[in-house]
């Protein structure tokens, strides 16, 4: 099975529905008005991450959540399912393979809990380049095997491919941070597209779910698009006058005092290492000081905890134990 790639557009998307609003309307948006009609999205909370039973390995999945059905179930107890999203930013013609492994995990996790089952509704979300069929699990086998292809499992995946969909159907989305955040990941793989489109991407009024929605957004475009702080600086005056301190502070901020910062500081503790316990283990022991001491200096300058993961790959927890260890330096 093909192995993860560690990149933004994960991390872009999990900040994403790190929001329960936020998750609501991307959710909304993204099942089919036969699906959503039935659920009560207001009850949607984020479920633990699955457990599989090989060993206890935890399963890496971008997002699971549990939501209640609008009816009732027997002697008017609540109905729940569960919802599976699962994130690709490149063709991967295993996904299919891998959302069945999810399921299978996630169903022995309800009956190992003794619970009743309930049914989980998978759902792929996917970006790239040009258009892409999801293979059905029956598909990935070669020909030949057609008589024995009625023993292969086989189930719906809600897919969504947004290298199909137009810009015309993302500008009829009704939330401007939902526009906004599909029309950065269409053109995620096109620097020259996106700094085209900056204005639409930028231009965001205060609405429900929008939250730190401009920060977010902020760092996931500059990890796509390599620019310098002029250049920068005249894509800001294409904004609305009133946007623009808003979004050049939030540059500032950001990068300059979160990230240059903490590549300084890394560098340097990188150089020092690399030369006591050699070159090649100190680039990786530098590349690790670089991300903890841009959790550093960022959490000093205010960047907030989401923030933080999606500049370094780190979990929330991975987070949190740099700046108790660093504290704890502080006070010995």
């Amino acid at each position: 099975m093909a192995k993860k790639k560690h990149k933004p557009h994960d991390a872009f998307v999990k900040a994403l529905l790190s929001d329960p609003v936020r998750a609501k309307i991307f959710l909304l948006r993204l099942l089919p008005p036969a699906v959503s009609e039935q659920l009560d999205l207001d009850s949607l909370e984020a479920e633990d991450r699955i457990h599989g039973s090989g060993g206890g390995a935890e399963r890496q999945l971008d997002a699971l959540f549990r939501v209640r059905l609008r009816r009732p179930g027997r002697a008017g107890q609540d109905a729940l399912l569960s919802i599976l999203l699962e994130h690709k930013s490149y063709r991967d013609r295993w996904t299919t393979l891998q959302v069945l492994g999810y399921l299978t995990a996630a169903y022995e996790a309800q009956r190992a809990a003794r619970l009743p089952l309930r049914p989980i509704i998978p759902c792929v979300f996917r970006h790239g380049k040009g258009r892409w069929r999801l293979p059905d699990v029956r598909a990935l086998f070669r020909s030949g095997h057609g008589p024995f292809l009625r023993y292969i499992p086989t189930f719906d995946v809600l897919y969504t491919d947004l290298g199909g969909m137009s810009e015309e159907a993302i500008g009829q989305m009704g939330e401007a941070w939902l526009r906004s955040a599909l029309l950065t990941q269409k053109y995620s793989h096109d620097p020259t597209a996106l700094m085209a489109r900056f204005e639409r991407i930028f231009t965001i009024p205060p609405e429900p779910g929008a939250g730190n929605f401009l920060q977010i957004l902020m760092v996931y475009f500059s990890r796509l698009v390599s620019i310098e702080r002029d250049a920068f600086r005249d894509l800001v005056h294409e904004l609305p006058e009133h946007k623009q301190p808003n979004v050049m502070t939030l540059y500032d901020s950001i990068l300059e005092e979160g990230i240059e910062k903490g590549i300084e500081k890394g560098i340097e503790k990188g150089i020092e290492k690399g030369i006591e316990k050699g070159i090649q283990k100190g680039r990786e022991e530098g590349r690790e000081e670089t991300k903890k001491q841009t959790v550093l200096t960022g959490y000093k300058n205010g960047v907030s905890i989401e923030i933080l993961c999606l500049l370094t790959g780190y979990s929330e927890v991975q987070v949190w134990q740099i700046l108790a260890k660093a504290e704890d330096a502080e006070q010995a």
